[in-house]
């Protein structure tokens, strides 16, 4: 078959609406990333842009949505100029779940994600003692601490779960080891 074939190949696909698989799922983790790019910007939006009137009328409402997902205790809570919509942990879960996507789009596009099961403990055992020791009075809660262990469990949770939905969904084909 000589090039202008495989030219005529590719554009009768690209007429029919044909995707290849490697673009779906670079679109869709650009979604994910997006979508979780819009979930970062809500919570940390005062501490960013305090005097925007804008931010300060949707405060409240922003405020009640995380607040379902958040304690929100001003203690544990990162304070740059004002404080976050949520505790150092959850931004550090949603942070490191953001910038994981946002890696994910450029490396693994011709692999399967395989989380093995083991890793994934291992990633959540850091912050699973940071709960654990605070909680039994152990050593005095650390912002540092619950936001770097967040990182940790969030990056290891969005692997899970671009594993789960890229596995079952793209390859047809279980995504955990």
């Amino acid at each position: 078959m000589n090039i202008s074939g495989l030219n005529a190949e590719k554009t009768a696909l690209i007429r029919t609406g044909y995707i290849p698989l490697k673009n779906k799922i670079r679109i869709f983790r650009i979604s994910i990333f997006l979508l979780l790019l819009a979930w970062c910007t809500g919570f940390s939006l005062l501490p960013i842009s305090p005097n925007n009137e804008a931010v300060l009328v949707f405060q409240p409402a922003l405020k009640k949505i995380y607040s379902s997902f958040c304690h929100q205790d001003q203690e544990k809570t990162i304070h740059l100029g004002e404080y976050f919509l949520v505790c150092a942990r959850c931004s550090g879960i949603y942070f490191g779940a953001a910038l994981t996507a946002l890696i994910s789009i450029f490396i693994f596009l011709n692999k399967e994600i395989h989380l093995n099961v083991r890793t994934g403990i291992i990633l959540t055992l850091p912050m699973l003692c940071d709960v654990v020791l605070f909680n039994i009075g152990i050593y005095s809660y650390s912002i540092t601490a619950a936001f770097t262990t967040g990182i940790i469990f969030g990056s290891a949770a969005i692997i899970f779960i671009l594993s789960l939905i890229e596995n079952n969904f793209f390859y047809n084909s279980p995504g955990l080891i």
